[in-house]
């Protein structure tokens, strides 16, 4: 369930050059 250039965490999306992380500390990367 992740966009083809987005990356996916827990509970936060990277799209692009556009950071949309909505989760602070450090997010375990599930990619």
């Amino acid at each position: 369930g992740c966009p083809g250039q987005c990356q996916c965490y827990s509970r936060a999306v990277e799209c692009g050059s556009r950071q949309l992380t909505r989760v602070p500390g450090p997010i375990p990367n599930t990619t």
